[in-house]
């Protein structure tokens, strides 16, 4: 898919393990997302917000971008 797009991207990029870490980033944010929509949170939350910003500082620390 992506050669299709005219992007080039080094195999080496593309491995198991960033296919496991684009999935974890993947389920957290679909994940918390449902929880926020069907207002399914285990608490009760009445701003969402801070919690996803909380949650996508951590995706972005354990990535090595802040």
């Amino acid at each position: 898919m992506i050669a299709e797009t005219g992007v080039e991207v080094p195999e080496e990029r593309l491995s198991v393990g960033t296919a496991y870490v684009m999935l974890q980033f993947w389920v957290r944010l679909y994940g918390q997302v449902a929880l926020e929509v069907f207002g399914q949170f285990p608490f009760p939350v009445s701003d969402a917000e801070p919690l996803f910003e909380s949650m996508l500082t951590d995706l972005l620390r354990e990535v090595g971008l802040t």
